[in-house]
């Protein structure tokens, strides 16, 4: 079989095989901590919500009792799909809070707040779309945001592994290009909103490169942050793909509750690599630039559009333009652009990977990725139109919780689940 034939099948029976893992996965029992035990009866209604929440495998919990009204923080790392993460937590929540006709589920990634939302008591979900809070915001928000968390996700260490799938366009007497690779990565949160990342490249099959040997993939530092008017920050440090070693900065904006957003990026990279025994290297003398904007085109169908303009990789100047439709957890986007005088488009596929929930956030875990990304490109051979990638951008931190999308990711879900 060809490579390219193996790629479509991938594509074909991933879906199907990550949604099969997905719907077969058993549904999560109420904790031991949830159940009415005379010693959690006897425990304050913080602390019952906050064990229960812990025990099930939630990270950076803190509940507070303020104004009479009832503010829970929670991160989810335990279920792949964070829709599905949240509405357990919620489903745990719920039995507890007697009294109360509804509570401020406070939603986090690598400790930083992204939104927040309403839920009822006795609802099947939240009623109100997803809100960006402005880090100046609600003073009693901004204390449970900040008090002490229960299962902090900071100090941890975890070895995740990725199959990496793609193909592109060649020449005549090579007209299709694919590759293959496994690529295992170490993974450290040594503070809010950190990561490093060390990737190992084993490559497969491929036919980009000539030597199979294991190669350095991202190592990289990133290092996220909130900014006023509902604004976040992402830096980024380290080695990047098609060997560059620089830094990259984004700044996205959200605006119209999530459904817009502005983003920023500036960076400046070098070139390095290691062959034959020494490493070759130049100063970091390539800048690039984007801005791009994003909207939700229908949030009932999932669609997001965005377009962008900036500086590529070797100085040519061009557009992108990309659609992206989410089907529960598979997104699938099409490109095009035009730089230089070149013409490109492709398609880029993320499909869930097997393992819809994984073993409890600890010091140490090996889990698989969330997902693969299945990649195409009409021109593939062309240098206008490229542009590093540094393994942990906006869209990666936001994924599975586009605040656009949150209100119509939990009533697709909500549906699916009656529906079974």
């Amino acid at each position: 079989m060809r490579p390219f034939q193996a790629i479509l099948c991938l594509l074909l029976a991933l879906p199907s095989a990550a949604a099969a893992a997905q719907e077969a996965a058993p549904p999560l029992g109420a904790p031991e901590a949830c159940l009415p035990a005379p010693a959690a009866a006897s425990a304050s209604l913080p602390a019952r919500i906050t064990a229960c929440l812990t025990e099930a495998g939630f990270e950076n919990v803190s509940v507070g009792l303020l104004r009479e009204k009832v503010y829970i923080s929670v991160e989810n790392r335990r279920f792949r799909y964070d829709t599905r993460g949240l509405n357990t937590a919620v489903e745990l929540i719920r039995p507890m809070l007697h009294g109360y006709d509804s509570f401020t589920l406070v939603v986090k990634r690598m400790g930083l707040v992204v939104w927040q939302t309403e839920a009822s008591t006795d609802a099947p979900g939240p009623e109100l779309a997803a809100a960006i809070t402005p880090r100046q915001g609600d003073p009693a928000l901004r204390d449970v945001t900040w008090r002490p968390e229960s299962n902090p996700s900071i100090g941890k260490v975890e070895i995740v592994v990725t199959p990496q799938v793609g193909a592109a366009l060649g020449s005549f007497e090579d007209p299709v290009r694919s590759y293959v690779t496994l690529a295992p990565e170490l993974r450290v949160y040594a503070w809010r909103g950190m990561m490093a990342r060390a990737q190992v490249l084993a490559p497969l099959q491929s036919d980009f490169v000539e030597d199979k040997k294991l190669m350095p993939g991202f190592l990289t530092l990133s290092q996220a942050a909130r900014l006023p008017l509902t604004s976040y920050g992402l830096l980024t440090v380290g080695y990047f793909a098609l060997n560059r070693w620089g830094y990259d900065a984004r700044v996205r904006k959200y605006g119209m509750g999530g459904r817009v957003a502005a983003e920023a990026r500036l960076g400046r990279t070098g070139y390095l690599r290691y062959s034959g025994g020494r490493w070759l290297y130049s100063g970091l003398d390539t800048p690039i630039y984007f801005l791009s904007g994003q909207a939700v085109v229908s949030e009932r169908l999932q669609l997001v559009s965005q377009v962008g303009y900036g500086r590529y990789l070797h100085g040519d100047r061009g557009m992108q333009v990309q659609l992206k439709r989410t089907f529960k957890e598979v997104e699938i986007a099409f490109f095009g652009l035009r730089s230089g005088g070149e013409t490109d488009a492709g398609v880029n596929i993320l499909v869930p990977l097997p393992g819809a929930r994984y073993m409890r956030p600890r010091r140490f875990r090996v889990r698989p990725a969330e997902a693969m990304e299945l990649g195409y490109q009409y021109n593939g051979r062309a240098l206008q139109g490229q542009i590093y990638e540094v393994g942990f951008d906006q869209d990666t931190f936001w994924r599975g919780l586009e605040p656009g999308l949150a209100r119509s990711r939990w009533q697709t879900y909500q549906a699916l689940r009656s529906a079974h």
